[in-house]
C-alpha cells in the first residue's frame, strides 16, 4: 500500500533533516518479490524513490550516507 511504501521510504532516507537523514539505513539493499518492471509472476513494482535509494545503499553506509544527504538537501553549504 501507499502508506507502506511510504514508511519504507522514511526508513531509508528519513529528509526531515540532516541528522535524520544521517541516521537512515544505509544497509538494506533489496526487497524481495518487488521489481522495478513488474514482470514475472507475483512480482510487484517497487516506487522509484524507494528503488532509488536501495541503489545508493549497496555503495555502503558512509557513502550512501552522504549521497543521501546532498540528493536531500540541495541548500547545504559544504564549502570551508
Amino acid at each position: 500500500t501507499a502508506r507502506g511504501w511510504s514508511a519504507f521510504s522514511k526508513l531509508l532516507c528519513d529528509t526531515s533533516c540532516i541528522n535524520n537523514t544521517y541516521l537512515s539505513n544505509h544497509t538494506l539493499v533489496a526487497i524481495v518479490g518487488y521489481t522495478t518492471t513488474g514482470r514475472g509472476y507475483g512480482t510487484y513494482v517497487t516506487p522509484s524513490d524507494i528503488v532509488g535509494y536501495l541503489w545508493l545503499n549497496k555503495w555502503g553506509g558512509q557513502r550512501a550516507a552522504m549521497s543521501k544527504i546532498l540528493d536531500s538537501h540541495p541548500d547545504i553549504d559544504v564549502e570551508p
